[in-house]
């Protein structure tokens, strides 16, 4: 719903013919001659949007979601040989999303909770909820990679920087 009073609230095109359906869905017909950026438009909206009456506009926005899945699947794979499972379990979410994005919620469902356990593998969720390690580690100011080092490290660690001059 806030997706569609957002759009609602935009002029898209000059000539754009728009109206509230009786379920509540706002529906939007808009001119364009050039796809691209009607695409990107539609898929910030994720599964918000739905591309009814154009078939080769819907077609784009499948082949869009189809690159993505396949450039996530492709980077969990470098990410799992270099035994990051942190940053996979951040591609499964992603992955989730795209799927969640594509009308697919099965599939989202899987991706989110493969993601779901790797975070608990590593300690840093459990029972769905952050653990005290976990809370620990988010609340550093860097990678969750350097946070669980930095929290692993304790008050043993020593942080080396630039010497400053005594006087500026």
């Amino acid at each position: 719903e806030d997706a569609a009073q957002w759009v609602a609230n935009e002029e898209w095109h000059p000539q754009q013919k728009s109206r509230w359906l009786k379920d509540g869905r706002y529906e939007l017909q808009v001119p364009y001659s050039e796809p691209t950026e009607l695409v990107m438009d539609i898929l910030r909206h994720g599964d918000s949007v739905v591309v009814t009456a154009d078939k080769a506009l819907a077609g784009l926005i499948r082949a869009r979601l189809q690159a993505a899945l396949a450039a996530y699947a492709e980077a969990r794979e470098r990410f799992t040989q270099l035994d990051e499972p942190v940053t996979v379990a951040v591609i499964w979410h992603q992955t989730g999303m795209v799927y969640q994005e594509a009308c697919q919620p099965e599939a989202a469902e899987d991706a989110y909770r493969k993601s779901l356990a790797l975070l608990t593998d590593r300690g840093l969720v459990e029972d769905g909820r952050l653990t005290r390690y976990g809370r620990e580690v988010e609340a550093l100011p860097v990678d969750r990679a350097w946070g669980e080092l930095l929290v692993h490290a304790g008050a043993g660690l020593r942080v080396v920087g630039p010497q400053l001059p005594e006087q500026l």
